[in-house]
């Protein structure tokens, strides 16, 4: 064509832009639609007979046809042009690393003309291929057919050069927007749905059909990440996930919710069928992984929730579903892990009851006149006199009048009320103990604090605050810790006890006996005494275990210069065991049961009476000195 046709060129220059203002901002779902427009467009304009889109699947060695327009009235089964491999179509081969605009006549490509008009039942004359391409790779081509001999003029290849730019362009924005999807539905770990997209799928598909859900959690998972490191525990996380796609099969979904929990969606599927695909998948996640030549075995906790009519919790949905899920899943951990558990009625009636206590107990908290301490008394067993209280909680409940910790301190540990409740206990304790130093001064109070207090408090600086906000000496408080404790976080933990020790603030470790706590912590730690549990008091006359056990905890006491106090006295011959073994001080409903301070105070100053037992009173036990206040 004449260069210096402008008329021509203006015509081309519109092509252009109409094209680019069809393609811009084209979302994906609409992609389709709007390439077999610019096909049909380029079509028209430039009196070809087949216009048609490949692309470029590199890793798997072929081009896929993409859209082609005027479409054919008979596709054939299967389409010898849909897929075309590199390596047995000549064009195709080429296509694959096209930099610049190939044009065949008749006379060039006979094998390519047969193939065709085996796909079209046309005879091919003229094919001209536009790669598209982004940084000299090529993305596909865009084709032309005309069945004749028409040559192509340059002014037109720049044209087409240009559009097939532009259908990359879209290419390009489109890949880039599903990047970014992939990343905010995919877990980076794993590849698998992240807990977005199976929120979306569940929303989606629990409106429509029936559905399960699975909650899977790793038991002990720590260990992993603790005793090895995290790039090992991840990439075990990874291997999971791997058995977890091959052993789930079909339509479900596999997702990771988060850290070490899984899920699986199953639709359209038998309640009983999918518990006991539940079982299975506990079985076969359980068996050992090799993980950089380490063999690693882990067990995992399965919830199940279901949705369909008649079945179980029929009509809980979506986020409710998966909520049941993690709570049927939570459940499954407390009845000893390694195992499912299937949300039921029951579990729902469980967790209503849970929930209406929580929102009661938080009200509690936030108002503070429902709760309360009672104190229950620790006695010297020699003298019969009172030299220490605990500090115990109590919630006056308006309904179900005054409950002891038991029945609610558990639910105050899940919810994290449990933190507000300690700084409540420290300070009415430390309060109470002010008042009660006017006329006792060597009283100890003793205060139990959770893993949970001890992690989230400066606990050193409230001790400090409080104590001189009421004028209490800190060597007549006494913190009272678990040996659990221990084994969350043992530097860090000692760090905080060493703090509280240095203020001169006791340290007791209760229900000693119970927990994990080695020759090696004890050695280490700023502990007081010990506190043996009651479970060695209740056979400690009749059982040579029990006895062997105080024996021993109390020759350990005395090598590492710690006092022992002994935990649920109820029967005298249990005082005269442990005044026999020489561990002097004990509480126990034998001795005082829990009681307001009013009442707690009328013990104070006078020997008690355990029993038949008058302390204090038998010179076999008698003190000869006055012995040094042990606090």
């Amino acid at each position: 064509m004449d260069a210096s046709n402008p008329a021509r060129q203006r015509q081309l220059d519109r092509l252009i832009t109409e094209i680019a203002r069809k393609l811009m901002g084209v979302p994906v779902k609409e992609a389709d639609t709007a390439t077999e427009g610019v096909l049909a467009e380029v079509l028209t304009f430039f009196d070809v007979d087949q216009c048609f889109l490949r692309r470029n699947v590199h890793e798997e060695e072929h081009s896929v046809l993409v859209a082609e327009w005027p479409v054919r009235e008979f596709i054939p089964d299967p389409d010898p042009l849909y897929i075309m491999p590199y390596d047995l179509n000549p064009v195709a081969g080429m296509v694959k690393d096209l930099q610049d605009m190939f044009i065949s006549y008749p006379e060039d490509s006979p094998d390519y003309q047969e193939n065709i008009k085996a796909g079209s039942g046309q005879a091919m004359t003229t094919v001209a291929m536009v790669p598209l391409l982004r940084d000299e790779f090529t993305l596909g081509a865009l084709g032309l057919i005309r069945h004749n001999n028409t040559r192509w003029e340059d002014d037109e290849v720049t044209t087409l050069i240009a559009i097939a730019s532009l259908l990359a362009q879209m290419w390009g924005r489109h890949e880039a927007e599903a990047q970014i999807i992939r990343q905010a539905f995919t877990d980076e770990l794993t590849g698998l749905p992240n807990r977005r997209q199976l929120e979306i799928k569940l929303a989606e598909l629990v409106q429509t059909s029936p559905a399960s859900l699975l909650v899977i959690d790793v038991d002990n998972m720590k260990i992993i990440n603790d005793g090895l490191n995290y790039a090992t525990g991840n990439e075990f996380l990874q291997a999971m996930a791997d058995r977890l796609r091959t052993a789930v099969r079909g339509e479900n979904i596999v997702a990771r919710l988060a850290g070490d929990q899984f899920a699986v969606l199953t639709t359209n599927t038998d309640p009983m069928n999918v518990e006991t695909m539940a079982q299975r998948l506990v079985e076969e996640l359980g068996r050992p992984y090799e993980v950089d030549g380490v063999p690693i075995v882990r067990t995992v906790s399965i919830g199940v929730a279901h949705d369909a009519p008649g079945v179980l919790m029929a009509g809980q949905h979506d986020l409710e579903l998966l909520k049941d899920a993690g709570v049927a899943m939570s459940e499954a951990k407390k009845a000893g892990k390694n195992r499912l558990a299937v949300f039921d009625e029951a579990m729902h009636d469980r967790l209503s009851r849970a929930f209406q206590v929580e929102m009661e107990l938080r009200k509690a908290v936030e108002d503070g006149d429902q709760l309360c301490l009672h104190y229950q008394p620790e006695v010297d067993l020699r003298t019969g006199m009172v030299v220490a209280v605990e500090a115990l909680m109590r919630w006056n409940h308006p309904d179900h009048g005054l409950l002891n910790a038991g029945a609610f301190v558990e639910l105050a540990e899940e919810s994290g009320l449990i933190v507000e409740i300690g700084d409540f206990v420290l300070r009415e304790a430390i309060s109470q103990l002010s008042k009660w130093h006017d006329v006792h001064p060597d009283l100890t109070m003793r205060v139990n604090v959770s893993p949970a207090h001890l992690m989230s408090r400066d606990l050193s600086s409230q001790i400090r605050s409080l104590t001189q906000e009421f004028n209490v000496k800190p060597d007549h408080i006494c913190i009272e810790v678990t040996e659990h404790v221990m084994i969350a976080d043992h530097e860090f933990i000692m760090g905080i006890l060493n703090e509280i020790r240095a203020m001169g603030v006791q340290i007791a470790l209760d229900d000693f006996g119970t927990g994990y706590s080695s020759m090696e912590q004890l050695k280490k730690l700023p502990i007081d005494a010990l506190k043996i549990d009651r479970a060695f008091m209740i056979e400690l006359a009749t059982s040579e275990k029990d006895a062997a056990i105080v024996d021993a905890t109390i020759r350990l006491a005395d090598a590492l210069k710690m006092s022992t106090v002994a935990e649920g006295i109820e029967e005298e011959d249990q005082i005269r065991e442990l005044l026999n073994r020489g561990c002097y001080r004990a509480q126990g409903f034998l001795l005082a049961r829990p009681a307001a301070p009013d009442d707690v105070a009328k013990l104070f100053g006078r020997p008690l009476v355990a029993g038949k037992m008058k302390l204090g009173q038998d010179p076999a036990y008698a003190v000869q000195e006055p012995a040094p206040v042990q606090h």
